[in-house]
């Protein structure tokens, strides 16, 4: 198994989107849930590989507070992507206020959220997801596994939020 990034490998590669030197570093076998992610206000992006370990930033308030790395092929534990929801990363902040709004209800699902237009890092492998709900089928094929690059990200979200 490749070593574990140290703190000063994730500034060196991801300078350019890191804002600060002071994060947290998680190592961890799944990313958080849907209703974990919309309990801290955090949206999750990622962020690209690093000795083939997955970098995740968490972000919280407009900055990377914690960096989740995790080494497998296919990211698992997520309840939901929402597939139809893919939305502009400027809109990220509207979700977060809207969760902020529905403390009560949690976050079921998540939506993919597009990489910014000005993403400054140069391409890297992008990251499938699958998806573990009660209320959508699983995937049938490879091309019904949501697929994103880095720069992409997560947002918790609920559609009863709406109701």
């Amino acid at each position: 198994m490749n070593p574990k990034p140290t703190k000063n490998e994730i500034l060196e590669k991801y300078r350019d989107v890191i804002d600060a030197d002071d994060f947290d570093i998680l190592y961890a076998d799944q990313l958080p849930t849907p209703k974990q992610t919309h309990r801290e206000n955090a949206s999750l992006q990622y962020l690209g590989t690093l000795n083939g370990w997955y970098v995740w930033a968490k972000c919280q308030f407009g900055r990377v507070v914690t960096v989740i790395i995790f080494i497998g092929g296919i990211v698992s534990g997520l309840e939901a992507i929402n597939k139809y929801g893919h939305i502009g990363y400027d809109q990220v902040a509207q979700y977060i206020q809207l969760g902020s709004e529905h403390k009560d209800t949690p976050a079921t699902e998540y939506v993919l959220l597009k990489t910014p237009d000005n993403w400054p890092l140069p391409p890297d492998q992008p990251i499938r997801f699958t998806m573990t709900t009660t209320t959508t089928p699983p995937p049938q094929s490879p091309s019904e596994i949501p697929e994103i690059p880095p720069g992409s990200g997560i947002a918790p979200s609920s559609g009863n939020w709406y109701t």
